[in-house]
């Protein structure tokens, strides 16, 4: 093309447009800044190697998945994730088919970055010649096979659009056929953007619609197929709106949508819907290796960015389900707040760290991570760092046992507490010949968990450093705890070179799996309760089940694996009040006991300790190692 059509309609549109492409590589640029020299190394040797070509397919597929046919939204909910997906795709999808028939016509991919946005205007039929508004006229295109397939393409993309546009009016009231409660509490900006783009496909259907009314005779039968068929939507639209007298205001319209259009560009940025650019780069770092560390980088920013503020973390948080509980700290909430950097200390730290927002985010953000950050920021303000406070540890009364163990039991604090758990665990290592420490039987060191988790990661250093030493001293080759906390404490905070950290789920069924335990099978029925820190974060659900299936009967509860409950009694919060942990522990209880087991199991100690407290003797609760050797 030699010369390009204009209207001084697409000003709005393009000048939104640039704004728009210009934050997100302000934003792009800040966090790959802010990537520690680990997160930049790995991108780096990824980006500049073979491995590149399969990251970029694995990059491609994920996008495609899941920032535009939302996969794991689907899995929540078939209609929740038809919205997404029809908005999504069908946004994208439209807006490159445009292109394309764009491309096929002008032989040409260069053109102005409005040109496919407004191209029922500026690319019309033979005999529409009369568009006014524009210069120089508009082109001109034969009705070919081509182009009546690509007009038909256009209005089914929109269709798509619309309905899930329509699906998302039918959420606001009706959250329950979407699988939530509707009860999340969008800010005023995101409000604002959310109206803006249920807008601006309302005007462009209006622009769309006057102007193939303005094609008048031009809309000629295809290959016998007529307009009001293959432009179904903008055809049949366009004669109720030539009907009513609106066909002469196209021009208007085409200006209210590339106002709307143009106005969400410039709003983006600063509303939910940042996480649109925001996505790909996030996605593509992951893809290189980078995760979400002990610090706050920015790796760590791009996630926060990336968060939809869909509300499935606020549905999945037993501190909104609960009965009776009305909780905002969700991370909705929470993220928002490190959005904008105005992080609040309530929504920090009164949270469980149970991770159930974490299995079901569709965008798969550390959220866990990212709050211990935030917490140990504020810890930076309020609290002096006091390493010293451990000092007493270099003069306890520790004695080694001569390296002489294959086995190394450490119980943990919690266990201290549920004494018959210990109990339970010596006597079935002694019953299996196990040549076995207690680390912990006294002069006991917590693992250091409770402080990572609250936000005191240097203070955890020295509880750490004296574990590390102790269990090298004492030369066993497999650790074996009672404390899912531990467990994960052990597997990822500790360097135990050649030691294998096993829970005690784990170690007993390789007991009975060598034939080194025998298990009595009895008639009772048991319910297995998935412990946060073993399941969802530990990433252990079988190890417990197929001991129970060889011990008892196992039911098994509506709420499992990923979508276990969380006894309420979780060491990484501060700020829940004893009556709300109980009100949680309540409910997890009921729901655990619908129906009506004999026994409840759990592989926690202090699961069991928080749900023995409010279960009034309704059913007996033991440790899986209790039952195994009862």
């Amino acid at each position: 093309m030699s010369e390009y059509v204009f209207s001084p309609y697409v000003i709005p549109f393009t000048a939104g447009l640039i704004f728009v492409i210009i934050a997100t590589f302000y934003f792009w640029i800040k966090a790959l800044k802010q990537l520690d020299p680990e997160e930049t190394r790995k991108v780096k040797e990824n980006l500049f190697s073979p491995r590149i070509v399969p990251i970029l397919f694995s990059w491609v597929k994920e996008v495609f998945l899941e920032s535009l046919l939302h996969r794991k939204i689907f899995r929540q909910n078939f209609l929740l994730g038809l919205m997404h997906m029809l908005i999504a795709f069908g946004w994208f999808i439209a807006i490159f088919a445009e292109h394309i028939r764009l491309w096929v016509y002008t032989l040409n991919p260069i053109e102005p970055i409005y040109f496919p946005i407004f191209l029922f205007d500026f690319l019309r039929p033979v005999g529409a010649e009369s568009a006014v508004g524009m210069s120089p006229a508009p082109m001109l295109f034969e009705m070919t096979t081509f182009m009546m397939v690509f007009i038909f393409l256009h209005d089914f993309f929109m269709t798509m659009i619309l309905t899930g546009k329509a699906l998302s009016i039918v959420k606001k009231y009706k959250p329950g056929l979407f699988g939530m409660t509707g009860g999340v509490k969008h800010n005023q900006y995101d409000k604002l953007i959310v109206m803006l783009l249920m807008l601006l496909f309302i005007p462009r259907m209006f622009a769309v619609g006057c102007s193939v009314y303005n094609y008048g005779d031009a809309m000629v039968v295809v290959n016998g197929i007529s307009p009001s068929v293959y432009a179904f939507l903008s055809y049949n639209f366009g004669q109720v709106l030539g009907g009513l007298g609106l066909a002469s205001y196209e021009s208007v319209f085409w200006w209210i949508y590339s106002f709307c259009i143009g106005a969400f560009f410039v709003a983006l940025p600063f509303t939910r819907y940042m996480h649109i650019p925001t996505e790909p780069l996030f996605i593509f770092l992951r893809k290189c290796g980078v995760s979400t560390g002990k610090k706050y980088t920015g790796f760590s920013e791009l996630e926060v960015l990336s968060c939809p503020r869909c509300g499935i973390c606020f549905d999945r948080c037993q501190l909104n389900t609960t009965p009776g509980m009305d909780v905002e700290v969700q991370p909705i909430y929470m993220l928002e707040g490190v959005r904008d950097k105005e992080p609040d200390e309530e929504k920090v730290f009164k949270c469980l760290l149970c991770e159930r927002c974490e299995a079901t985010c569709p965008v798969d953000i550390d959220i866990s991570n990212i709050r211990i950050t935030q917490r140990e920021k504020f810890n930076e303000n309020k609290f002096k760092k006091d390493t010293d406070r451990y000092n007493y540890l270099d003069d306890a009364g520790y004695r080694s046992n001569g390296g002489n163990a294959d086995v190394v039991y450490f119980a943990g604090c919690m266990t201290h507490r549920t004494p018959g758990t210990k109990k339970a665990m010596n006597a079935l290592l002694n019953k299996a010949g196990v040549k076995y420490m207690n680390l912990d039987a006294e002069d006991s060191v917590c693992c250091g968990q409770p402080l990572i988790v609250d936000g005191f990661r240097d203070e955890a250093q020295k509880l750490i450093s004296e574990n590390t030493k102790r269990i090298k001293d004492s030369g066993a080759k497999i650790l074996v705890t009672s404390c899912p906390v531990c467990y994960n404490s052990f597997r990822k905070e500790y360097d135990l070179d050649g030691v294998e950290v096993m829970h005690h789920t784990q170690y007993l069924k390789k007991m009975v799996d060598e034939g080194k335990l025998n298990v009595k099978k009895t008639g009772k029925k048991v319910v297995f309760h998935d412990p946060c820190e073993l399941g969802r974060i530990g990433g252990e659900y079988e190890a417990p089940r197929d001991l129970l299936k060889k011990a008892g009967t196992l039911i098994e509860p509506d709420d499992i694996k990923d979508d276990g409950l969380c006894c309420g009694g979780s060491l990484a919060n501060t700020k829940l009040t004893n009556s709300e942990e109980r009100a949680v522990a309540g409910d997890a209880l009921n729901r655990l006991l619908a129906k009506k087991p004999d026994i409840l199991i759990t592989a926690c100690p202090l699961c069991k300790k928080t749900l023995e407290k409010v279960s009034d003797n309704k059913v007996e609760i033991m440790d899986i190692s209790e039952f195994l050797l009862e």
